[in-house]
């Protein structure tokens, strides 16, 4: 019996993934970056993706870590942490408006502003955790060729501060007197 060689690219290509992600983990750590396995590992394959390689981990792989970190981060909580929580519910009202309207609000711009299909807007305006929007993605048939969320946190963590900082040193009195704006 012949092994497949789809089946077999499949394995390999992961096992590079894996290999890259490894490497990236490691060399954060060892150059003392915060959480190093974690930005690392998505500095490394960012680069290796960006640059040509292609990047595959299986789904049920993929469905592991998400639960295994889910454990890990109910694993937090405490008692403490439960018994505090019931002075949380004005802030999570607060966050729970911000989030719906900052998510239909950028759906709208992306949508009628930008011309983007639905499902394209959707996904992209989503905040939150990248891999998880592109596994929903993908389960509703939007894989990456037209999924622009990973555009959205590197373009937002670039201009963001930038635009914030000019606003911000026009409208404010001891900035206009320091920068003679």
């Amino acid at each position: 019996m012949t092994p497949n060689p789809v089946h077999l690219d499949k394995i390999k290509t992961t096992i590079l993934s894996l290999l890259i992600a490894t490497a990236g983990g490691l060399t954060a750590w060892l150059i003392d970056l915060p959480i190093p396995f974690l930005l690392g590992s998505t500095i490394a394959v960012t680069a290796a993706s960006l640059s040509g390689v292609r990047i595959y981990i299986p789904d049920r792989l993929r469905g592991f870590v998400f639960f295994s970190l889910g454990i890990q981060a109910g694993s937090g909580v405490s008692p403490g942490i439960l018994d505090q929580m019931v002075l949380w519910p004005v802030s999570f009202l607060m966050l729970f408006v911000a989030l719906v309207l900052v998510t239909s609000l950028t759906y709208l711009m992306l949508r009628k502003g930008c011309g983007w299909d639905g499902p394209t807007a959707l996904f992209s305006a989503l905040p939150g955790a990248l891999s998880f929007v592109l596994v929903a993605a993908g389960h509703l048939g939007q894989h990456g060729e037209n999924n622009r969320h990973p555009v959205r946190a590197p373009v937002a963590a670039h201009r963001v501060p930038g635009a914030a900082s000019r606003y911000h040193r026009k409208e404010c009195p001891t900035c206009r007197r320091c920068c003679r704006l």
